[in-house]
């Protein structure tokens, strides 16, 4: 199948996200499965699910002998499923998927909000492909109630991960109204520390109370966080904030005439290119589209597959707003996140509400592109 003009075959990823259960053993203020059910999906039911997929909705995607392909274990939270049940859940969709394609990587993102030996399980499950959530200034993350108990237990797993098994994992903060000042002081922080850090804008989900932050507040703190990565980011060697090192890359290779496709949220052809199973069976093209309810694409228990919706939402490449089409930075930019143009216009094809922040960042990053790196110094 051609995915959307070439595109899918041309790049060659897919992204399966894999929830699990959308319970959790903490409370995030912000969190987009907030509210959502404790249920599980059982083993038994995952590898039936799994199998559906791999045999009929991978085909219809085109996903095929040639793609890579990533799955990413999340939640509601992973700790809380009993570990044998995720070890066979893991172990099945490396059985089921691993033939298919060219290679298979997987991971976890968790709160770590467990005991060493339930963390030593995860490492024994996915090495140093371990993701946590951040934020040490809003007092937003609690368990019951208590911010520096969630504080304490959480560092308690890194100081485990970092002593006994030499990982410091990946960091994703959900950038809010509170958060948004602290952005460049999070760099920095991520800098010393050593991790990489994700720098991801709210959308709602499950919790009710998601307080937005303005977009002048957006582009002010986007633009100062990526002055403070430039600055620090020649004296740390592969060191990553995202999105500033993947639209930094893809615009480097659009100048270098290469073809710069990059990940979520920054592709219009995302219905090619990833897909979300939930506990209850339901799939969507993403863990964002899942969390808003945007759009289900059917069921892999019920083994049902809404192709209509599916081939509406792969269009988005051919139907942007037109303003998009005659943007220079299309190519890096893709259009942005449907799901953001959904929850704010109520369409797949419109423009991301977040344009304005992006186009700032592009902006800058031209104009640093077009100058020694040792002017910047």
């Amino acid at each position: 199948m051609d995915g959307g003009g070439g595109i899918a075959a041309r790049l060659r990823h897919f992204t399966l996200h894999v929830r699990l259960t959308r319970g959790c053993n903490a409370h995030c203020t912000y969190c987009s499965s907030a509210g959502m059910g404790d249920d599980r999906m059982r083993p038994d039911d995952f590898a039936r699910a799994v199998s559906w997929i791999a045999d009929h909705v991978f085909p219809r995607l085109g996903v095929g002998p040639k793609h890579h392909l990533t799955i990413e274990y999340l939640g509601g939270e992973a700790l809380i499923l009993p570990p044998k049940e995720l070890q066979r859940a893991v172990e099945t969709a490396r059985a089921v998927f691993g033939p298919k394609v060219k290679n298979l990587r997987d991971g976890v993102q968790t709160n770590l909000i467990g005991t060493p030996r339930r963390i030593d399980d995860l490492v024994d499950l996915f090495q140093d492909r371990i993701g946590t959530s951040w934020d040490r200034r809003t007092g937003q993350r609690h368990i019951k109630g208590d911010a520096t108990l969630y504080d304490a237990m959480l560092d308690r797993s890194l100081r485990h991960l970092q002593g006994a098994h030499g990982i410091t994992p990946g960091r994703v903060l959900v950038v809010d109204a509170h958060s948004a000042p602290h952005l460049s002081q999070e760099v920095e922080d991520a800098a010393k520390g050593g991790y990489n850090l994700v720098l991801r804008p709210v959308f709602n989900g499950g919790s009710p109370g998601v307080d937005h932050a303005d977009l002048d507040t957006l582009v002010q703190a986007y633009s100062a966080a990526w002055d403070t990565w430039r600055r620090l980011s020649s004296h740390h060697p592969g060191w990553r904030v995202d999105p500033f090192a993947d639209l930094w890359e893809r615009r480097e290779k659009e100048r270098a005439g290469a073809w710069p496709h990059g990940g979520c949220p920054f592709q219009s052809d995302c219905a090619w290119r990833s897909l979300s199973l939930d506990p209850d069976g339901t799939i969507y093209v993403c863990q964002e589209m899942a969390d808003s309810s945007m759009y289900p694409l059917g069921n892999a228990l019920e083994g049902r597959f809404e192709e209509a919706t599916w081939r509406r939402l792969s269009a988005r490449s051919h139907h942007l707003d037109a303003s998009c089409k005659r943007c220079p930075w299309l190519a890096s930019c893709g259009g942005g996140c449907m799901q953001e143009a959904i929850a704010r216009f109520g369409d797949p094809f419109a423009k991301t509400d977040l344009c304005a922040v992006w186009t700032a960042l592009f902006t800058k990053m031209d104009a640093a592109q077009a100058r020694p790196a040792l002017q910047e110094a």
